[in-house]
């Protein structure tokens, strides 16, 4: 049975998290697999840190506290900084706003040995949009606006098993080979939040290893719930852009004009759309974040 160490980084959300467990707790009752649970308070308020504090824990679990807000791979990386990656086993990394399903580990292991350890295994994730939910299987990258837009459908098998047919898997969650995140220096962290998951494919093919969909577990995530606190002038929308450009800039130099023009377009009609002149606000302050110094990581 293979050994998996989850990391849930969480800042400002004690009661988002406490769900989050909940699930974890229960999942690894239906499991004889050796879990190991990682909790991490990302700069965290007194409030957060003391009620965090009082969650009941699963066993074999740590509470991790960081002085400051390091940002979502940042904190991923301190936690698995403590971790033996140098093994087989594999460690998932999740967002607190992620409710696993009771046969999580069970199926994971399953996926794992069948698809003869993958470097990254995703999985499909069911949201609520607009008072229904809608399932999403994997990511499809788009370099000309740095845009992804969510498969819908099944994937096929090869999807299932090949970067190029299904770009990245959804970043709420995701399961790496420890031997792999050794290899390769842990998770990419360039980004204050945002395209982590894309970078981990990119560094995954780079070295000849190979991704996988595990859609017999279905993940339910509440969207966007994770980054409700931030603060109105630098939020998703702002950390995003930052993020996208700077992809760009690593991957596709030559598409970064047209990344810019496309997504001032986007944020424009975004702001039509909605009579708020954010969008355009939290472009315009991403650009000039990214243009005045393109390789230094934006803080909060």
């Amino acid at each position: 049975m293979i050994r998996i160490t989850l990391v849930v980084v969480t800042w400002n959300q004690p009661k988002l998290v406490q769900k989050c467990v909940e699930t974890i707790a229960a999942a690894i009752e239906a499991t004889s697999a050796q879990i190991d649970l990682r909790l991490v308070n990302n700069g965290g308020n007194i409030e957060t840190t003391g009620l965090l504090h009082d969650l009941p824990l699963p066993a074999r679990s740590r509470l991790v506290h960081l002085d400051r807000n390091m940002g979502y791979a940042g904190a991923l990386n301190h936690a698995l900084s403590q971790i033996e990656l140098a093994s087989g086993d594999y460690t998932v990394i999740m967002n607190d706003d992620v409710l696993v399903p009771i046969n999580f580990f069970v199926n994971l292991n399953a996926h794992i040995r069948e698809f003869n350890k993958p470097a990254l295994v995703g999985f499909p994730i069911c949201e609520s949009i607009q008072g229904g939910s809608k399932v999403t299987y994997a990511m499809r990258y788009w370099p000309a606006a740095s845009y992804a837009s969510p498969l819908r459908s099944v994937p096929s098998f090869k999807s299932r098993c090949h970067y190029w047919s299904i770009d990245y898997p959804c970043g709420a969650i995701i399961a790496c080979r420890n031997s792999f995140l050794d290899r390769v220096g842990a998770i990419p962290a360039q980004n204050f939040l945002y395209f982590e998951e894309l970078n981990l494919v990119k560094a995954a093919t780079g070295c000849g290893d190979f991704v996988s969909i595990c859609d017999s577990v279905l993940i339910r995530h509440i969207g966007g719930a994770s980054t409700a606190k931030l603060s109105r002038r630098r939020g998703a929308a702002f950390y995003s852009t930052v993020a996208a450009l700077r992809f760009s800039l690593k991957h596709y130099p030559v598409l970064l004009p047209l990344v810019l023009i496309i997504r001032a377009m986007f944020a424009c009609l975004k702001a039509l759309q909605t009579k708020n002149f954010l969008p355009v606000h939290a472009f315009l302050l991403a650009a000039k974040e990214f243009l005045s110094n393109p390789r230094k990581s934006p803080l909060q």
